[in-house]
């Protein structure tokens, strides 16, 4: 290692920042803003993207499950111990009812078997005196058959004709016609002596007219089994809610079901009147099992339901209870995944910090890759993170270090072969050419034209100036154009004047773009040698345009052409006549220097058919002076 080298080492980039930035131009602000855009797409499949992901999924499937078993066990338990306490409070409520329909068993008891109303009602009072004295005991013994919870209760004795007796100031709002074509009359009527109960959504007095009501009939006979009249009772569900207030609460709803299904009463008032088959079908299961306590799956919710048999009547006390919604009130479900997810984004943010404290140098040096990927070897990696890290970093500027002296080892050698291959094109010039030149001039100065041979010796001295003293790999468009000029002036003096050539400069300041020395002299020569026989006139057209950043030159003639095998003999350099030519270069020579500058930023085309001249096309990109 030279010392050159042990300087560069010593110095160790790998440990160091990069300080020096430059200020983005307008492309350079564009691929920037492309690059975060790819960076942004990159990162969606970073590792730490995916390690993140692999933790929040994790946390959340186990706090998923933690919430799912403390449910499903607190749905258990609530079962047990809240089924326990309602049980209480539904037994409380059967006592009261069972009460209730025993005091209206007892009334209608003491009605049916009244001799003051069974005289009245079977008609056998021969005086007006006589009935008047009846009708007085019979309403006497009317309202001593009342128990002493039917005080509010409206009950009816309405006799085989339609005269009709109330135990309180209530009035009738419908004909007893309309009212005795309800279907428990026809019950009441086949099922002797016993007190039937049907749900009426409407009742037909003053008092329950905007209430539904439970409709109690039975049918009144004497001794003889004769029909004598009816013992009507109207239930509203108002005087039902009042034996609710031991067990109702808002997450549960008391209901009394009949035979078929039907909701006779209940707290819910919307389920009134519905038919519910599937709180029928588990109450019948219940009560057959003897079992107090049920679970039911309704309406995508867990339903806990309590029965009990209803004594007197054909009734069932049935408890339905919203688990669900029972147990967040308890437990607070919501509350408690406040608490978790605060407690996994806790658990979360740590972990990213870690995470992310690990992952991003490994991030920033895979971005650095990726611009070193691109031909960027300016992309030294910040030494941060653990140990393992750093020297990962360290190794990698190292590297990297290692590549930008190699790389620069390699750009200077390619400086030096173009220089080496300028000075070669220099010393390329055919000595026939000169011999033929002077020779020519020799001749014009013998014939006396003082002008014309002291303008071709200008004209060959700036030529060989141009192409032999300067050693500049580029020279301007204004002087490349003027080497071709000088350049055809000579071939003129020598051929004669039947060949001309005409140059169209169609670009600003052609003093400050620049191209590389001799490009384009080779077609002019191999243009005006093989374009046209001897003897034959024709017109070479130089044009020079500028179009979206690149400079276009394009060589045309009117000569004979070429076919595809002399195009091949031209691009390899080889000519019948290269004693003629002022170099020996070939458009197979130009194209090697045009790759070596330009790698693939260039174009070189050669269109040629026969008898339709040739036109050669060079696209080199723009290239301004520098000051």
């Amino acid at each position: 290692m030279n010392r050159e080298d042990e300087k560069m080492h010593s110095e160790k980039p790998w440990n160091k920042k990069i300080q020096n930035k430059k200020v983005p131009s307008g492309k350079e602000k564009i691929h920037k803003r492309y690059s975060i855009k790819k960076g942004l797409k990159e990162r969606k499949g970073s590792l730490i993207i995916k390690i993140m992901a692999a933790i929040i999924i994790g946390v959340v499937l186990i706090s998923q499950i933690n919430i799912l078993l403390v449910n499903k066990f607190s749905k258990d338990f609530f079962s047990e111990v809240y089924g326990d306490s309602q049980e209480k409070n539904i037994e409380k409520i059967q006592e009261d009812l069972e009460e209730y329909f025993g005091s209206i068993e007892k009334t209608f008891d003491n009605i049916s078997t009244s001799y003051d109303i069974n005289m009245y009602y079977s008609g056998k009072n021969s005086s007006s005196v006589d009935k008047f004295i009846a009708m007085h005991n019979m309403q006497k013994s009317f309202q001593n058959a009342f128990e002493s919870k039917l005080s509010g209760t409206t009950v009816l004795l309405v006799s085989k004709e339609g005269e009709i007796s109330v135990n309180n100031n209530d009035v009738l709002t419908k004909e007893w016609k309309e009212i005795k074509q309800n279907e428990v009359f026809n019950e009441a009527r086949k099922n002797n002596r016993k007190l039937c109960y049907s749900y009426v959504d409407e009742g037909f007095t003053y008092a329950t007219k905007s209430s539904s009501i439970i409709l109690g009939v039975k049918a009144l006979r004497n001794m003889n089994n004769k029909l004598y009249g009816y013992g009507v009772i109207l239930i509203p569900d108002s005087e039902l809610d009042n034996f609710y207030r031991y067990g109702e609460n808002q997450y549960n709803s008391i209901s009394i079901i009949d035979s078929n299904g039907m909701i006779v009463s209940s707290t819910d008032k919307y389920q009134i009147g519905e038919t519910d088959t599937e709180l029928q079908k588990i109450t019948n299961e219940m009560l057959e099992k003897e079992i107090t306590v049920e679970k039911m799956e309704k309406n995508a919710k867990t339903n806990m339901v309590l029965c009990k048999k209803i004594p007197y009547v054909d009734y069932s006390l049935c408890f339905t209870v919203d688990a669900n919604e029972a147990i967040e009130s308890l437990y607070n479900i919501s509350t408690l995944m406040w608490y978790i997810a605060i407690i996994t984004g806790a658990v979360l943010l740590v972990i990213y910090i870690l995470v992310r404290r690990t992952m991003s140098p490994l991030r920033q040096l895979g971005r650095k890759m990726s611009y070193v990927a691109k031909g960027d070897f300016n992309q030294y990696a910040e030494v941060t993170g653990d140990g393992e890290i750093q020297e990962l970093a360290k190794s990698y500027n190292r590297m990297l270090h290692d590549i930008n002296h190699y790389v620069d080892s390699i750009i200077e050698i390619q400086k030096q072969k173009r220089q080496a291959e300028i000075h070669a094109l220099q010393m390329q010039i055919n000595p026939h050419y000169i011999y033929n030149t002077l020779t020519s001039i020799k001749w014009l100065i013998m014939q006396g034209d003082t002008v014309k041979s002291t303008k071709a010796i200008d004209a060959f001295i700036k030529l060989l100036r141009s192409t032999i003293s300067k050693s500049d790999e580029y020279i301007s468009v204004e002087e490349e154009i003027e080497n071709l000029k000088n350049y055809m002036y000579i071939n003129e003096i020598r051929y004669g004047e039947k060949i001309k050539t005409e140059f169209f400069i169609s670009i600003n300041e052609p003093d400050q773009l620049m191209i590389p020395k001799m490009i384009l002299q080779p077609f002019i020569e191999n243009a005006f040698f093989h374009g046209f026989p001897e003897g034959q006139n024709g017109e070479i057209f130089v044009c020079v345009r500028e179009k979206a950043e690149k400079l276009i030159v394009e060589i045309i003639d009117n000569g004979v052409g070429m076919d595809e095998r002399q195009v091949n003999e031209l691009e390899n350099g080889k000519s019948s006549r290269k004693s003629e030519h002022f170099t020996g270069i070939g458009i197979n020579n130009i194209r090697d220097r045009l790759k070596l500058i330009y790698e693939n930023q260039y174009e070189l085309k050669i269109k040629s058919s026969l008898g339709e001249g040739t036109t050669v096309t060079v696209v080199l990109p723009i290239q301004h002076k520098e000051i």
